[in-house]
């Protein structure tokens, strides 16, 4: 059970390495679209945040786990290298928000696979389903900054 709190920990701590990266850059960015899906990400993630700790607090001592699974579990497979540059171009950044909110996803699929529980696996069920919402606001945007850009060609 001790190692299924460490990943509790890890998927917050992922969330927060995200959420510090979103508001460094929407504070510094004047582009106004870029600086709304920011913070719709931010807002997102404080509720994973405290969805996480909830669970943390109240249920993680109850949770059933497939052990088998949970001792295949890589959490360092889910890491992303962070090459955050405040000046970085605008789609790169989109891009990074591609990558970092779909490693997310991989993480609660996975979690969601390791709980016995229906009642437990419905909590990384809807953590899952955030993170492609947040993954649709990201390709979408980069969608439009394509289109924009093959428009001016």
């Amino acid at each position: 059970m001790n190692d299924f709190f460490k990943l509790l920990a890890t998927a917050k701590q992922l969330e927060e390495q995200n959420a510090e990266v979103y508001e460094i850059y929407s504070e510094i960015t004047d582009h106004f679209g870029l600086m709304q899906l920011l913070r719709a990400l931010c807002t997102g993630i404080d509720t994973h945040r405290k969805a996480l700790s909830r669970f943390l607090e109240h249920r993680a001592g109850e949770v059933e786990l497939d052990e088998t699974l949970m001792q295949a579990f890589d959490s360092s497979a889910y890491e992303v290298e962070r090459s955050f540059d405040a000046a970085m171009e605008y789609r790169d950044f989109l891009c990074m928000i591609i990558q970092l909110e779909g490693r997310l996803q991989s993480f609660y699929e996975s979690l969601l696979h390791i709980v016995l529980s229906t009642e437990h696996r419905d909590i990384f069920r809807r953590l899952a389903a955030d993170q492609e919402k947040h993954l649709w606001l990201a390709r979408s945007r980069l969608e439009l900054e394509n289109f924009r850009s093959e428009e001016c060609s």
